[in-house]
């Protein structure tokens, strides 16, 4: 079985068409438009990490500057005056950096002696020395004096202020606590070795700080007088301020910046919760490579192949791009230290993606509203005509010339061309069929077939009709009125035969011939053609009446009918071929049309279509005759009428009346009573006035004189 191509109309093609086109074009724009933009986009990016970078060193620096500055001013006053490490009065100085500082927690000085000093903000329920804080407490002072080395303990007093500076409480605590063995004053010491002027701040590593619980940064600087050590000056502060800072400074709303050192631990982050943990009471800071989050540890993994410059990579099941670069920390706070940001890509793309997608909705109601423009259009000026012409072709294909012939408007010229041929078709097959079997025609336009030389033996009814007296009335009629009244009775009979779906063969002069069960089989031919011959013969009736009403002579038609094996077919040549009937039925149905002069009949037919047909139809007996190529007498009848016909056909009572009559007669006469058959035909020749019966009884009488002699 052969499978069937998928298919659809012109306007649905050319839509699709034009659409995929549209689409395709809007795509291709979109695409590179897409790509070149997030190129674009994504240098911008690369180059905006690496100046966030150095802009976080430089804020950070900005940030802490003021720090650094009141360190320099409070190590300048003790330097000047060393007294100042134990002088109480020095308190109120380190107060007013203090509060000059609104990031600072607390601000201390020690000496190389052992001596301390601390003045501290004071927060509600704070705990200092084990005690929570009295409430209304601003600030307070924390004092180590060590004036005696051998003292068994050294006293620590604890003095809470309010925000007038009025003392609320205070109490002593005996310990050894020993400045110089913090890792504060560790750090500085360390720092003298490289650099034994002492001019310098530095940052130290975070802490918890005993009284806030809190991840604390202190940046301190050394009190140095002739290359000696006299002790140092810190300021601490919360880590969380520099984590604010950084959440306030994104690059992005998804991006991270982080301080780490050599070994990739993290000092500041902006994440502040996932930055560090508390470990034995200490602060352990996560490394890079630690960090609850993929993308920061590929960043981390990268980080010596950077070699700081930005570089992209790719994390996550999604695949999703990240941007990242490390760039060197302010070395101003003696930490060799690193920045590194990292951010989705996507961040920087959000405002491309957002013109990206009402420029790609905007495209699509675009694609949209040209579509359907046209689509009206394709309908309007191709697709409407071009179905009409779809249509003018499928009737000619089905041989239905219903539509009938008429011009196709259109604008386009070459469909107007189109509609003109197929109009000039339709009119060239209807003009065909009266040359060539319509069936015939319609047969070949459906199979699509070429036309092929030769036949086939079918069982067929053939009809020939004839003129009585067509020489004679040829002889003494004008030929323009000849041909009219000649044209009248074939087009009669063509339409008698073409609505018993017979087949008009050819007009030869004034006969008709026809023949049915071909192209097309019909199982019942022979009852067919009597019933054309019928109505031919009824409707001769009218025209003749039109003929006598006009003062001319009437036509009187005879037809004879036949039903045999025959061969049908295309006959003749390439050039000129002619479909056909042909053998000796033909034959005998052109004897039979001629018989109707020898005994004055209209419709003669042979016993094979009474055979055929019989029951249905009027008819009654003429003779037996004998026909040229045959051994056997034939049995012939007069075709009276159809018994189940419509009032057109259906045979009249004296039809009927004469038919039996006349099958009684014929009875005596195949019997050999010829005189009983002579007495019977003679009666009916007198009261139906009957020339058939005329002509047999003189036969009959005959007849019967040569049996007597």
């Amino acid at each position: 079985m052969r499978k069937r191509r998928l298919s659809f109309s012109l306007r649905a093609g050319m839509s699709i068409l034009v659409f995929s086109i549209i689409g395709l074009s809007y795509w291709g724009f979109f695409a590179y438009s897409y790509l070149a933009s997030s190129n674009v986009y994504k240098e911008n990016a690369l180059k905006y990490i690496s100046k966030h970078n150095n802009e976080i060193g430089f804020k950070l620096e900005v940030l802490l500057n003021p720090i650094g500055n009141s360190l320099k001013i409070i190590r300048k006053q003790i330097a000047d005056s060393p007294g100042y490490f134990t002088s109480q009065k020095f308190a109120e100085t380190l107060l007013l950096h203090l509060q000059n500082q609104k990031d600072l927690i607390s601000i201390f000085i020690a000496s190389a002696s052992g001596d301390y000093m601390q003045v501290q903000n004071t927060r509600p329920s704070m705990i200092v020395a084990g005690r929570v804080a009295p409430v209304g407490a601003a600030y307070n002072k924390w004092n180590v004096v060590r004036s005696d080395e051998s003292a068994a303990d050294i006293v620590s007093r604890y003095s809470f202020y309010g925000p007038a500076n009025q003392l609320i409480d205070s109490f002593d605590l005996k310990n050894k606590y020993d400045p110089r063995q913090r890792p504060f004053y560790k750090n500085i010491e360390r720092s003298m070795v490289a650099d034994p002027g002492g001019d310098f701040v530095q940052i130290d590593p975070p802490y918890i700080a005993s009284s806030t619980k809190q991840y604390t940064f202190t940046l301190t600087t050394p009190v140095v007088s002739k290359k000696k050590l006299l002790g140092m000056v810190g300021q601490s502060f919360e880590i969380r301020t520099i984590s604010n800072f950084f959440q306030s400074n994104k690059i992005s709303k998804n991006s991270q910046t982080f301080v780490v050192d050599a070994s990739g631990k993290i000092i500041i982050g902006t994440d502040f919760e996932k930055m560090f943990y508390e470990k034995d009471g200490a602060v352990a800071s996560r490394s890079l490579l630690d960090y609850a989050d993929p993308a920061v540890n590929i960043a981390a993994s990268e980080r010596s192949r950077a070699a700081n410059k930005p570089f992209e990579f790719v994390s996550g099941e999604k695949s999703r791009k990240y941007l990242a670069q490390f760039s060197p920390f302010p070395n101003k706070l003696n930490q060799q230290w690193e920045i590194l940001s990292v951010a989705p890509l996507e961040d920087f793309l959000e405002e491309m993606e957002a013109a990206n997608h009402r420029l790609l909705v905007f495209g699509a109601g675009l694609a949209i509203i040209l579509l359907i423009i046209f689509y009206y259009v394709v309908k309007v000026l191709i697709s409407k005509p071009v179905e009409g012409l779809v249509f003018e072709l499928q009737q000619l294909l089905e041989f239905n010339n219903s539509s009938g012939v008429h011009r196709l408007q259109t604008r386009i010229e070459e469909l107007g061309i189109l509609a003109d041929a197929i109009n000039r078709l339709k009119v060239t097959l209807n003009a065909f069929v009266a040359y060539v079997p319509r069936d015939l025609v319609g047969g070949l336009l459906k199979s699509g077939r070429p036309i092929e030389i030769g036949g086939e033996s079918r069982y067929m009814t053939i009809l020939f009709s004839d003129l009585q007296g067509f020489s004679s009335l040829s002889e003494v009629t004008p030929t323009r009125e000849l041909l009219r009244r000649v044209s009248a009775y074939l087009e009669l009979m063509t339409f008698s035969v073409k609505e018993e779906r017979g087949t008009v063969d050819k007009f030869i002069g004034d006969s008709v011939m026809a023949f049915w069960g071909a192209p097309e089989l019909n199982q019942n031919h022979a009852y067919h053609a009597c019933v054309a011959a019928i109505r031919g013969m009824r409707r001769m009736v009218k025209l003749n009446d039109d003929l006598v009403a006009a003062k001319a002579p009437p036509l009187v038609v005879r037809i004879g009918i036949h039903s045999d094996a025959v061969l049908v077919g295309n006959i003749g040549s390439m050039e000129r071929l002619s479909y056909t009937v042909m053998g000796d039925g033909v034959n005998v149905a052109s004897r039979l049309e001629g018989v109707n002069k020898e005994f004055s009949t209209n419709i003669c037919i042979s016993h094979a279509v009474f055979m055929e047909a019989g029951e249905r139809l009027c008819v009654r007996p003429i003779d037996l005759i004998k026909v040229k190529g045959r051994a056997a007498d034939i049995a012939i009848y007069e075709l009276l009428g159809i018994r189940d016909g419509d009032a057109e056909t259906r045979p009249t009572a004296r039809d009927v009346e004469l038919g039996g009559e006349t099958a009684n007669a014929f009875a005596s006469y195949r019997a050999g009573a010829y005189a009983e058959a002579a007495a019977l035909y003679d009666s009916i020749s007198q009261q139906f006035n009957d020339p058939l019966s005329r002509i047999m009884a003189e036969k009959c009488l005959l007849l019967g004189r040569r049996d007597v002699s």
